[in-house]
């Protein structure tokens, strides 16, 4: 196995555990996290789908996506379909777009090699008003059929630090 070989299989761990790491360091009660992965390849009719339950609503919660990507990604921005399904059988969809680059053309986010991780806000200091279960549905809505370079897509529920401010 060459050291590129190596590297690329140990780098998602290291990554994981860097992000676990600099999570648990912020003081921040996490209540779900959940990843789907893509390899590299993104089909725009599959969904990153992340069920959950929230037992305590009315707490404020942030909303997180985590994206990582290699360098064989061919845009600086995405646009992503965004499905929200409550309890009650409601749901909503967002459309957002998240820039992955700055305007010089450099990555933003974290990452050594080709990989880079970037953490997307999603929704802030949101109250959920209902306990029961959530599912969240996210598709990528580009102007490919498949997404080159998308490794995986995670969603993280956490309690603000300071949620009055």
């Amino acid at each position: 196995m060459s050291k590129q070989e190596v590297f690329q299989k140990i780098l998602p761990l290291f990554v994981y555990t860097w992000t676990l790491m600099i999570i648990s360091c912020q003081n921040k009660q996490l209540i779900f996290k959940g990843g789907e992965r893509f390899n590299g390849r993104w089909p725009k009719n599959k969904p990153a789908v992340f069920d959950f339950n929230i037992d305590t609503p009315q707490e404020i919660q942030d909303f997180l996506f985590v994206l990582r990507h290699n360098d064989s990604y061919e845009f600086s921005n995405i646009f992503l379909f965004i499905e929200t399904q409550y309890p009650d059988g409601k749901s909503t969809r967002d459309t957002v777009q998240y820039k992955l680059a700055y305007k010089d053309g450099h990555w933003k986010g974290i990452g050594l090699g080709p990989t880079k991780e970037i953490l997307l806000r999603f929704k802030e200091k949101a109250t959920l008003k209902d306990s029961g279960h959530y599912k969240i549905m996210v598709l990528q809505d580009m102007r490919r059929d498949t997404l080159q370079g998308i490794e995986d897509f995670s969603l993280i529920i956490e309690k603000p630090q300071h949620p009055d401010v």
